[in-house]
């Protein structure tokens, strides 16, 4: 497995939970055939309870931006770095490059986070999770504020603005902390 490059490319690419927020309203709905710019913080947790292996933590800021098919992730450092930047426009290949000048291409995203970090992470899912689709619920409060759910193998909470990501096939168990900004909204159409 990669690990320097799980470490800084997850770590650094999807969550961070460790600061407090006020609480926020539920997303909005969100029309999927609409723009999305998401940005906020994420820490990465990966674990495995084979013998000599060690925990890998990274975090840092996120920018997401889904235009009808194309799709586009970037994660940063805590100081604003870029350590991840990956893409997947319609009809052409998904492809990922990180600080360091590694190319990695593919024909899915999470193809690409696959042979680069050797986990699967649904990228492709994001948009939806965090405009609150899944494919299953498992529950959800009357206010909106928070929601359980389980989509493409991972189990999904949320809470206010706060995303807690788990996937858990042994021995790997992945944890992934989102926090979106508040300002965070569905671009607006010219």
């Amino acid at each position: 497995m990669h690990a320097p490059l799980l470490t800084g490319l997850l770590g650094a690419a999807f969550m961070a939970g460790c600061a407090t927020t006020p609480p926020s309203p539920p997303p909005a709905a969100h029309n999927p055939a609409e723009p999305l710019h998401l940005t906020g913080r994420f820490s990465f947790t990966s674990t495995s309870n084979l013998p000599q292996s060690r925990p890998q933590h990274s975090s840092g800021r996120f920018q997401l931006n889904r235009e009808g098919e194309n799709l586009s992730i970037e994660l940063s450092s805590p100081f604003g770095q870029t350590l991840v930047r990956a893409a997947q426009r319609q009809g052409e290949a998904a492809w990922l490059e990180t600080a360091q000048h590694q190319r990695y291409t593919g024909p899915t995203l999470e193809a690409v986070l696959q042979d680069a970090i050797g986990i699967p992470v649904p990228v492709s899912r994001l948009p939806d999770w965090l405009t609150d689709r899944f494919q299953n619920v498992e529950e959800r409060s009357a206010d909106g504020h928070s929601i359980r759910a389980r989509d493409a193998g991972w189990q999904i909470e949320r809470n206010d603005s706060r995303w807690f990501l788990t996937w858990h096939q042994n021995p790997q168990r992945i944890e992934i902390r989102l926090v979106v900004d508040p300002t965070a909204q569905p671009a607006e159409q010219p």
